[in-house]
Formats: structure tokens, C-alpha cells, sequence
């Protein structure tokens, strides 16, 4: 019976004399669901707050629910909860400044005016090396200096004496396979 009347009052609400839903005015959205359940909480709530407790009716009295719920679907505040709400205004569309100028329509294209020494820098970082330390070994195979120093990331898993990205797993000096830092550099 709940249903009914829940039904009944969504279609007094939503429904024009004529039998026909009523027709939302322009520059305003539908009424929603979540507004018609709003509504009905609201309903809910006053009409428990109006009988608090007198639900059982006199003999040959109306039922005071009955009375009070066809008030209350007529009251002004039942019925703001279902007035179409305005629709937002259009958000502007504003064109964003660029953060930098576009590129030179004219460029050279690609790889054009490049060279293999390009990538490469003139003066590369000198690393202080010990004295009688050695940057690559007696074949011309390049050292890595981070496991002479210990700091080398691939040492897990390049075994000494082994080539990693950077070089060989060397001591510098001796060119044993241990890095510098361990080393004794004698032939024991």
C-alpha cells in the first residue's frame, strides 16, 4: 500500500491535468529521481512528525494518515522539492595561451644538418683516477671505474672479471678480477 501511494503521489506530481506528463519550460532541467525521492523523504518525515503516534483512528473518524498525506502532497514545501531547477549556464569556451611560440615552419626536417659527433661533448668528464691506475686493460678493453670504486649498479649480476655497459670488472691497477677498492694489488 506504501507503493501505491508513493506511485500515486509521483504521478499527481509529474502529471498535467490532462493526463500527460507535464512539459519542463525552457532554460530548465527535468525533474530528476534523486528530487522525487527527496520529496518523498520530506513527505515521510512531516507526516510522521504531524500524527506522532495518533495512527489508530477513532471509530467512524477518516484514518489520520490518510488526511495528513493528501495535505501534505499539496503542501508548498512537498512541491519545492519538485520544481524543475534552472539549467547551468554554457561554460565559455576560451581559448588557452600557449605556453611557448609555435616552431619555425621552416625547419631543416628530419636528421638534416646533423652530425655522428653531434650527440657527442667536446670535453667529457675527466675522472681522478690513482696513481698507477689504468682506464682500460693490456688488449685496449675498456675498465669500469664505478666497481673499482664499488659503486658500480650491474656488479649483482656481472660476475668480476666480466664486461658490464660501462667496462670490465677489473682492478684498475693490477687487473685482477676485484674491484680496486678491495684489492691488495700483490701477486699472493
Amino acid at each position: 500500500s506504501q507503493e501505491i501511494l508513493q506511485v500515486k503521489q509521483a504521478k499527481n506530481f509529474a502529471i498535467g491535468s490532462d493526463g500527460n506528463l507535464k512539459e519542463t519550460p525552457p532554460g530548465y532541467k527535468p525533474i530528476t529521481v534523486s528530487q522525487i525521492m527527496e520529496a518523498d523523504k520530506r513527505l515521510w518525515i512531516l507526516l510522521s512528525e504531524l500524527t506522532r503516534g495518533n495512527v489508530t483512528p477513532k471509530p467512524g473518524s477518516p484514518a489520520l494518515c490518510d488526511k495528513n498525506f493528501s495535505k501534505l502532497t499539496e503542501s508548498q514545501e512537498i512541491l519545492s522539492y519538485l520544481a524543475p531547477l534552472p539549467m547551468p549556464p554554457p561554460i565559455p569556451e576560451v581559448p588557452r595561451p600557449r605556453w611557448e611560440p609555435y616552431p619555425d615552419p621552416k625547419g631543416k626536417g628530419k636528421a638534416k644538418g646533423k652530425t655522428k659527433e653531434a650527440g657527442k661533448t667536446q670535453n667529457p668528464v675527466q675522472v681522478e683516477l690513482p696513481e698507477g691506475a689504468k682506464t682500460k686493460t693490456e688488449d685496449g678493453k675498456p675498465l669500469c671505474f664505478a666497481f673499482n670504486r664499488g659503486r658500480c649498479w650491474h656488479a649483482k649480476r656481472v660476475k668480476p672479471g666480466k664486461r658490464c655497459v660501462k667496462g670490465f670488472h677489473k682492478c684498475w691497477i693490477c687487473l685482477r678480477d676485484r674491484p680496486a677498492c678491495e684489492c691488495t694489488h700483490t701477486d699472493t
